[in-house]
C-alpha cells in the first residue's frame, strides 16, 4: 500500500512491542519500515513459564524479549531530516521504580547521537 500511494504524508506508527508479541522479528520489521516511520512505540514483554504454557507480561526496557538497544541502533540509521517520535511505554500497573527506569533509559537515548522529534515515557 505504501508503494502504491507513494505520498510523503502517508507515514507509519510502528509498535515494536506488538510486532514482538506476535513472535515476528521487530528488528527486521523496523529496518524495512523505517523509511515510512512517523513514530515508534516501544514496549517490552517477558515470558513467565508455567507447566502448561506461558504468559507474557510487560517488562522494563532491557529486561524483556525485545532488544531495545538494537532497535535504537536501527533508529540511528534514519536520515536526519526524517522526524520520528519515540514513545517508550510502561505498563498500566507500573510502580514508581519502573517509571524511573523508563525515564532513565529515555535520558540515555536523549544523550546519544539519535535525533528524534519527541521522546516520551
Amino acid at each position: 500500500m505504501l508503494a502504491d500511494v507513494s505520498h510523503p504524508a502517508l507515514r507509519l506508527t510502528i509498535d515494536v512491542g506488538n510486532i514482538g508479541i506476535l513472535f515476528e522479528e521487530p528488528l527486521q520489521a523496523l529496518v524495512s519500515l523505517l523509511p515510512h516511520a512517523a513514530s515508534i512505540h516501544m514496549k517490552n514483554y517477558r515470558a513467565i513459564w508455567y507447566p502448561d504454557g506461558f504468559r507474557l507480561t510487560c517488562s522494563r526496557p532491557r529486561l524483556g524479549i525485545i532488544d531495545f538497544d538494537a532497535l535504537i541502533d536501527v533508529l540511528r540509521q534514519a536520515p536526519a531530516e526524517q522526524e520520528i517520535a519515540l514513545l517508550i511505554e510502561a505498563h498500566v500497573e507500573a510502580d514508581l521504580d519502573e517509571l524511573e527506569i523508563c525515564r532513565e533509559y529515555l535520558a540515555e537515548v536523549r544523550r546519544s547521537s539519535l535525533s528524534l522529534s519527541m521522546l516520551g515515557c
